[in-house]
C-alpha cells in the first residue's frame, strides 16, 4: 500500500527519475527514504538507484559518517563478487540489468538469472505444436530466442519439455550424434556428456570457459531441433502450390522455394533445383502469366531471373487495366445517376396526371 506520506520529487536532468521524498521534510539526511542494508540507495519506481560514481545525483545523496564509509570500502575489498552475495550483501557500484541478462559487479559485468515470462512460454508452446510438420522454423524460432533472452541449461530444459516426449527424445538423440561424430573425428575435446549433458552441469555463467559450453550448447539443441524429424519427401504437395490471383510474381517464387525445402530434400539454391523451380513456376502460375511466358524462347525461357521479371510486367499491366476498367464502370455508373436525377417525375408532373 502506498505511503500517503511520500511524494514524487524530481531527480535533475540525467539521473534515474523520481525520488520519494517525506512530504514537507528538508534537506536533512532522513529526507530520503533508503533501502534496508543500502545506506546510500534511494527508490524509484519499484527499483534501486544508487548514487554512487553519478555526479548528478550526489548532491541528493545524505552525507555518510566516516566510520561508515571505512566499514563500506573494508566490505567491498574483502568480499569477492558472486551472484549470492550481489543479493545478501549491499552493492557498492551500480546494477544494471540489460536484455541479455548482464548485470554490473563490483569486478565489472556479470550474468544473472531471469526467468522467462509466463508470456513467453505459453508463446514457445503454441508455437512448437507445429513442430514436426516445419522442424526448420522451430529450430529458427529457437535461434531467435537465444539471441535475445540467452537460455541457460535450465530455460532450454523447460523449453523442450514443451514438446512430446517422442520428439523430446529425438532432439536430444540428434544433437548428441553430432556432438559424437566431432568427437570422434577429433574435432571436437571432450566427451558427449560434457557438450550435451542429460542433467544440469550446474555451469558458471560468469566463468567464460563454462559460458563457452552454454553457446555450445544452445548450437547443438538448434542442430537437433532442425534435423530430428525425418525429411518425407513429397512431390505432389509441390505441385498443389499454385499462384493466387492476386499474389506477385516474387510473393509466388517464395512460396516455391519453401515447398521445395519442407517437401523435398533438394536445394532450391542448386543448379538443378533452379531448373526445377523453372519448371514449377512456367506451369503453375496464373493463365495471363503463363500463356506470356510459354512464348519466350531459347535460352531465356530457362532463366528463372528474366521469367519472373516478365511475370512482373504482366502482372502490373493487368493492374493497369483493371483500374482502367473499373474506372469505365464508375463512369458509366454516374453518367446513368446524373441522367435519372435530370429525368422528370412523370407521376408528379400536373399535366401528365390521370384525370
Amino acid at each position: 500500500m502506498e505511503d500517503p506520506m511520500l511524494e514524487q520529487v524530481e531527480a535533475p536532468e540525467g539521473g534515474c527519475g523520481p525520488w520519494e521524498a517525506h512530504a514537507g521534510a528538508s534537506s536533512s539526511p532522513d529526507r530520503w527514504t533508503r533501502e534496508e542494508g543500502s545506506p546510500r540507495q534511494g527508490r524509484f519506481a519499484g527499483r534501486t538507484c544508487d548514487l554512487v560514481g553519478d555526479p548528478t545525483l550526489e548532491q541528493f545523496a545524505p552525507e555518510e559518517k566516516d566510520s561508515e564509509k571505512t566499514e563500506e570500502r573494508q566490505d567491498s575489498e574483502n568480499v569477492t563478487f558472486s551472484p549470492i552475495t550481489s543479493r545478501t550483501r549491499s552493492r557498492v557500484g551500480p546494477v544494471i540489468q540489460a536484455p541479455l541478462r548482464q548485470a554490473m559487479g563490483n569486478t565489472g559485468p556479470v550474468r544473472i538469472k531471469i526467468p522467462f515470462t509466463t508470456t513467453e512460454l505459453d508463446s514457445w508452446k503454441e508455437a512448437v505444436k507445429d513442430y514436426r510438420d516445419d522442424p526448420e522454423k522451430i529450430s529458427k524460432r529457437f535461434e531467435l530466442i537465444v539471441k535475445n533472452l540467452d537460455p541457460d541449461w535450465g530455460d532450454i530444459e523447460i523449453m523442450l519439455s514443451a514438446l512430446s516426449d517422442t520428439e523430446r527424445q529425438m532432439v536430444m538423440k540428434t544433437a548428441r550424434t553430432h556432438v559424437q561424430a566431432q568427437v570422434t573425428s577429433g574435432a571436437l575435446p571432450g566427451t558427449v556428456e560434457m557438450h550435451v549433458p542429460r542433467v544440469d552441469p550446474e555451469w558458471d555463467y560468469n566463468d567464460d570457459r563454462e559460458y563457452k559450453l552454454l553457446k555450445r550448447y544452445q548450437e547443438w539443441i538448434r542442430l537437433g531441433l532442425e534435423n530430428a524429424i525425418p525429411k518425407t519427401v513429397n512431390w505432389s504437395r509441390l505441385y498443389t502450390i499454385k499462384q493466387g490471383p492476386g499474389e506477385t510474381p516474387s510473393e509466388f517464387l517464395e512460396r516455391l522455394r519453401v515447398g521445395m525445402q519442407k517437401f523435398t530434400t533438394m536445394d532450391p539454391a542448386s543448379d538443378e533445383g533452379r531448373l526445377q523451380l523453372v519448371a514449377l513456376f512456367l506451369g503453375q502460375s496464373t493463365d495471363d502469366i503463363r500463356k506470356k511466358l510459354q512464348k519466350i524462347k531459347e535460352p531465356d525461357i530457362r532463366d528463372l531471373e528474366k521469367l519472373v521479371e516478365e511475370a512482373w510486367r504482366v502482372f502490373r499491366n493487368r493492374e493497369n487495366q483493371d483500374r482502367q476498367k473499373l474506372g469505365k464502370t464508375i463512369a458509366t455508373a454516374t453518367i446513368a445517376a446524373m441522367q435519372e436525377k435530370g429525368r422528370p417525375n412523370m407521376e408528379n408532373h400536373p399535366r401528365m396526371r390521370p384525370p
